[in-house]
């Protein structure tokens, strides 16, 4: 009974301690309903965060849809390229939950509570990439083909020439294309905002030499 005592004495140290331990702050998407949990990081650190019942493709591919050729004024924050501004907003009405940290530059964090409050990998292509390599295997997951992705999934792709990812999309899935040079025929299907794209071929209008990365959501 001595020892039994003493591993309990000791496990309830080990909980205090870790709730001392640095945490992101929670905050919630966008939607309303989801549990706070925790979650450990790659480097043992306990992250508060809004913990989702699972990725909601069919939320993030209606966000994508209504706002494909238009900007919600709750991010519209007046970046110059607004690519990786609306994936993210589509990824977060998908329930993928964010994580807030104290540096907006810390690629392991993702959040957006306002245009003057919100992480850098949240709007910038390189950063969000950084940031999908950080959680790969627990948010996402590096997929080697198109065929491997899901409704509501990232495309990232870099120009011929460029020396990193310039460029974010979302992958649409299967279904009749709205312009392009498939329009009106079935086929897979991405959105995109910067030159804004609903619903056209996954392939139009990349340059020939254009490389991709695709990460697949695994919340």
């Amino acid at each position: 009974m001595r020892s039994v005592g003493g591993l309990l004495v000791l496990l309830l140290m080990l909980v205090t301690m870790g709730e001392t331990v640095g945490k992101a702050e929670a905050i919630p998407p966008a939607q309303t309903g989801a549990d706070i949990r925790f979650l450990e990081s790659a480097n043992e650190v306990t992250r508060r965060i809004v913990m989702s019942p699972g990725y909601n493709r069919e939320a993030a591919r209606n966000y994508a849809d209504t706002w494909c050729r238009g900007r919600n004024p709750t991010y519209n924050c007046g970046y110059t390229a607004d690519c990786q501004n609306f994936l993210s907003q589509v990824l977060n009405a998908g329930y993928l939950p964010q994580l807030k940290c104290g540096d907006p530059w810390n690629w392991s964090c993702w959040w957006f509570t306002s245009c003057s409050d919100v992480s850098r990998s949240w709007y910038n292509v390189p950063t969000f990439n950084a940031h999908a390599q950080y959680w790969n295997g627990s948010r996402f997951s590096l997929r080697s083909s198109l065929y491997d992705l899901g409704v509501g999934d990232p495309m990232l792709s870099k120009c011929p020439g460029c020396s990193d990812w310039d460029h974010a999309a979302v992958y649409m899935g299967y279904g009749i294309a709205q312009e392009g040079t498939k329009q009106g025929q079935y086929t897979q299907l991405r959105s995109q905002h910067t030159t804004d794209r609903c619903r056209v071929w996954v392939w139009d209008y990349y340059p020939a030499g254009t490389q991709f990365r695709f990460w697949g959501v695994t919340w």
